[in-house]
């Protein structure tokens, strides 16, 4: 029984947990988009993390009775919400190539994303980089 993944995601848990601004914790998924390839178990919903850590996001997802898990690490470039479906779609620009991360949340959740692109795109106030600071007052202002 090979146990190493599940072990480094849930080290990289707890690391974020302690280090990083934790964001969501939501029921998704996650694909890779040049090749098509599901990341999380394709249709069944994974519980996925997603914590802010140095300028980037850093997104933990766990699966089959804590036996696998993997860890994205991205900027986010688009956000999208399906108001009747009750999905937040975040594309990120990740280690792995292009993501897409599929959550179920609110507007709120999807505001503090949108948050985040709007800062990087040159020329609206942020550069290339996110501001914690802002993210911090967007979560608290968004989640009860």
């Amino acid at each position: 029984m090979n146990a190493g993944p599940v072990y480094e995601t849930l080290g990289y848990y707890i690391e974020n947990l302690s280090r990083g601004l934790h964001l969501a914790t939501a029921r998704g998924e996650l694909y890779l988009v040049e090749d098509d390839t599901h990341l999380t178990p394709p249709g069944r919903p994974s519980t996925i993390s997603v914590f802010l850590r140095e300028e980037t996001l850093e997104v933990v997802s766990f699966w089959g009775r804590r036996r696998d898990g993997l860890r994205v690490k991205g900027v986010p470039i688009r956000v999208r919400y399906e108001r009747i479906r009750g999905i937040v779609e975040v594309t990120l620009d990740a280690d792995r190539g292009t993501v897409v991360m599929r959550l179920r949340g609110d507007e709120g959740l999807a505001r503090v994303f949108r948050s985040m692109v709007k800062e990087r795109r040159p020329g609206k106030g942020g550069g290339q980089s996110l501001s914690l600071v802002t993210l911090q007052n967007s979560a608290n202002s968004s989640f009860p």
